[in-house]
C-alpha cells in the first residue's frame, strides 16, 4: 500500500467512525466518541499538514460542539480533506505522508500524547483501541457484537458487554475480564472529565497492559 492509499485509508477510517458516532448520539458512548473522532482528526490534519491547514481550525472549531450536528461538521471537513487527497492536494507534503505513518498505530499515538503530558487523550484513544480490538476478538470467535434495545433498534454492544461475552466465551480468563473492565473505567472517567477517578500512573500501566492484552489474544 503506497502512503496516498495509506492516507485515504486513515480519513476514510475517520468519516466511518464521524458516522458511527452520530448514531450514537443518544447513548452513553457519544460523548467519548465524540472526544476520540477530536483527537483522532486533529492529529490527522497535523501531521498531514500542519496546524497552518485551514482545515486544522475549522476542524478545531467545528468538534468542540456537543451536538450531533457538530459530529455532521466535523465529517463534512474530513470528506472535503479526503477528496483533496484524492487530488493529490496533499501529496507533496513529505511531512504528512511520514508522519501518517507514524500515527497509523494509535497506541503509539497514546503513547506520544502520554509522554507529551496529555493523560486525558491517551487514556481515551487507548480505551477506544482496546474497545475496536475487543469487537473484532468477538468477531473471530463468534460472539454476538450487536443487540437489540427497548426501541427495537439493533445497536451495537458496548465494550464491557463484549467484555462479559468474551469472558463467558472463555475466550480469556476473569482476571483479564477484571483487567479489562478497569482500563475500559478508566477511559470513561477520562473522557467524560472525571479526573480524580484515575493517576497519570494508571494511565501509564494501562499503556502496557493494553499493549500486552492484545499481544495475548491475537486477531
Amino acid at each position: 500500500m503506497n502512503s496516498k492509499e495509506n492516507l485515504l485509508k486513515r480519513v476514510s477510517d475517520l468519516i466511518d467512525f464521524a458516522s458511527a458516532t452520530m448514531q450514537a448520539v443518544d447513548t452513553n458512548f457519544f460523548d467519548p466518541n465524540r472526544m476520540r473522532l477530536r483527537i483522532q482528526s486533529l492529529q490527522f490534519i497535523k501531521y498531514l499538514n500542519g496546524t497552518s491547514d485551514p482545515n486544522y481550525s475549522e476542524f478545531e472549531m467545528a468538534s468542540r460542539g456537543p451536538y450531533w450536528q457538530d459530529v455532521d461538521a466535523c465529517r463534512s471537513i474530513l470528506q472535503g480533506i479526503k477528496h483533496d487527497i484524492e487530488n493529490d492536494y496533499y501529496i507533496s507534503s513529505i511531512r504528512g505522508l511520514v508522519s501518517a505513518e507514524i500515527f497509523s498505530d494509535y497506541l503509539q499515538m497514546a503513547e506520544y500524547l502520554l509522554n507529551e503530558g496529555y493523560a486525558a487523550p491517551a487514556a481515551v484513544i487507548m480505551g477506544s483501541t482496546l474497545e475496536e480490538h475487543l469487537r473484532k476478538l468477538s468477531q473471530k470467535h463468534g460472539v454476538v457484537i450487536e443487540r437489540t434495545d427497548s426501541k427495537n433498534k439493533i445497536q451495537q454492544k458496548a465494550a464491557f458487554e463484549l467484555n462479559v461475552d468474551l469472558n463467558k466465551g472463555s475466550i480469556y480468563n476473569n482476571i483479564e475480564k477484571g483487567l479489562v473492565e478497569g482500563w475500559i473505567r478508566i477511559r470513561n472517567a477520562a473522557a467524560h472529565g472525571n479526573y480524580t477517578e484515575y493517576t497519570k500512573d494508571q494511565i501509564t500501566l494501562m499503556l502496557q497492559g493494553v499493549k500486552e492484552f492484545i499481544a495475548r489474544n491475537p486477531l
